[in-house]
């Protein structure tokens, strides 16, 4: 198991308590296979490029979830994940009121399932969904910003949590802006010191923000 599996909750406690010991030992085996797989090349195994940590965490939640359903239907424990099995839980998410794209990223969690039977053990089966919950808003931008938006941006993030310089104050809204500045530190007002008040204008949120704009970064990569 690789440091970063240990990092993915392999037997999750819904699925914990439906298993016996010895079950539970053999699907956090079965569970690590998947998630190494995903991991070092579930993404293009011909190139052993694999999923970014994210979506292999969202997709090994949302399989357990398949996984779950499966021995529920079948009143028994079983790691042989069939279309049948796929195609009944993707019926089951049409008729709820989840999002669109949860219920994409559903399916799309099972396709990853099947692929990997394909490449690790040679399985021949194929799914096909009876039902798909893709659209095309899902690949495209549905929100972005004008050019007039990025640089109300990037204004904001100049104002964002900043405080005026020491010296340019009075020494009432010193005081002010020292129980501010306690406040957001968690410090007492009198351990507020001046480099205390110039950190606070630090360049981390314009920095991140800026870069963002210029390099299209995702969410994650901010992270």
């Amino acid at each position: 198991m690789s440091e970063e599996t240990e990092n993915i909750v392999l037997v999750p406690e819904p699925s914990a308590k439906y298993l016996n010991p010895r079950q539970r030992v053999s699907y956090r085996d079965h569970r690590s296979k998947l998630v190494d797989w995903m991991l070092s090349e579930g993404k293009d195994p011909k190139r052993s490029i694999g999923y970014a940590h994210s979506t292999t965490r969202q997709r090994a939640y949302r399989l357990d979830t398949l996984y779950r359903k499966t021995w529920q239907a079948e009143n028994r424990y079983t790691e042989n994940i069939t279309p049948t099995h796929a195609n009944a839980w993707i019926q089951e998410l049409a008729e709820t009121d989840y999002s669109q794209s949860y219920r994409h990223c559903c399916q799309k969690a099972a396709q990853t399932l099947f692929k990997w039977k394909r490449h690790e053990f040679g399985s021949a089966v194929e799914w096909e969904p009876n039902l798909s919950f893709a659209s095309r808003s899902l690949h495209n931008p549905r929100d972005f910003l004008t050019r007039d938006e990025r640089e109300r941006v990037r204004e904001a993030a100049l104002e964002y949590r900043g405080i005026p310089d020491y010296d340019a104050v009075t020494p009432d809204e010193r005081e002010r802006w020292r129980r501010y500045l306690a406040q957001r530190l968690g410090k007492s007002k009198d351990d507020v010191t001046v480099d205390d008040w110039e950190a606070a204008n630090s360049w981390k949120i314009p920095s991140l923000l800026w870069t963002t704009l210029d390099v299209g970064l995702r969410p994650i990569e901010v992270r």
